[in-house]
């Protein structure tokens, strides 16, 4: 089997195959990148509330029985089950799974976005320290998506309004979001969760509210209303990393089944990021 990616989903697999699989199959794990560095705690950095670690695949590939292979995919041959890599190698294989994630981009200009900004953690602490200082000033979180993974965007506000209320700053912080409920993705529970939480902070929630612009004065919606604000934070917006032989829908991701199959091609999954699920 062959695993293509270096990120969670990729790692999730691997613990899988060598927990569940009732025959262990050779795995080769083909990631451009020696490291697997998590994000989730990257929104802890700017509070000094702990950080991301970064984690070296040999190791891991060791203890799991994986054979490392250095290198990015860069197409498939589903007829001949053949992977081509930037460096030249074809990689045969009796199943491939697809788990190298998406592209992140910036959603818009003017706003400080998680997932493409290196310095992104050192302007929000710059930001936390303007609005601590007088005049009051306000800032707003916004989703670009109502499919982006929102978790981040809401620690990031919580995070950053906690901050403020425990130096005594009631400088307005707005969350703007696309979705229909606070945490669409997570359900009920989760909402429910969140909202005393957004109380206890005064953290104003504005739903149903689509972004699209930074303007002078805020955050500009769909319909053309501005959101105040003196600064603007996001997160990356999702783009596909579509691969020469692989499927995809009509946006570039790669469509599968709820078992992770790639229609018509028994022998290529995909998992995480890069795929788009049927409703």
């Amino acid at each position: 089997m062959l695993v293509a990616g270096g990120g969670i989903a990729a790692l999730e697999l691997l613990l899988a195959l060598r927990v569940l699989a009732t025959t262990q199959p050779e795995i080769i794990l083909l990631t451009p990148s020696r490291e697997l560095a998590p994000r989730a705690m990257t929104v802890a950095e700017p509070f000094e509330r702990g950080g991301a670690h970064a984690y070296d695949w040999g190791p891991i590939a060791e203890q799991y029985d994986a054979s490392l292979v250095l290198d990015r995919l860069v197409a498939v041959d589903p007829e001949q089950r053949t992977a081509f890599t930037h460096g030249g190698r074809r990689v045969p294989y009796d199943v491939l799974v697809l788990a190298a994630g998406a592209r992140r981009v910036a959603p818009f200009d003017g706003a400080v976005t998680f997932g493409t900004d290196a310095d992104a953690g050192s302007r929000l602490q710059g930001i936390v320290a303007d609005l601590l200082a007088p005049p009051t000033r306000s800032v707003a979180f916004t989703l670009p998506s109502p499919s982006s993974w929102s978790l981040p965007l809401y620690e990031l506000a919580l995070l950053t309004a906690h901050e403020l209320r425990e130096h005594g700053c009631g400088a307005p912080v707005r969350i703007v979001t696309p979705e229909e409920h606070a945490l669409d993705l997570f359900g009920s529970a989760a909402r429910e969760a969140l909202a005393p939480m957004l109380e206890a902070l005064g953290i104003e929630h504005i739903l149903r509210a689509q972004p699209r612009a930074v303007v002078a004065g805020g955050l500009q919606l769909e319909g053309g209303e501005v959101v105040a604000a003196d600064h603007v934070l996001t997160l990356a917006d999702v783009v596909a990393r579509p691969w020469p032989g692989v499927p995809t829908d009509r946006a570039g991701f790669v469509a599968v089944d709820l078992h992770g199959q790639v229609a018509g091609e028994p022998a290529l999954y995909a998992a995480g990021e890069a795929t788009a699920f049927p409703l």
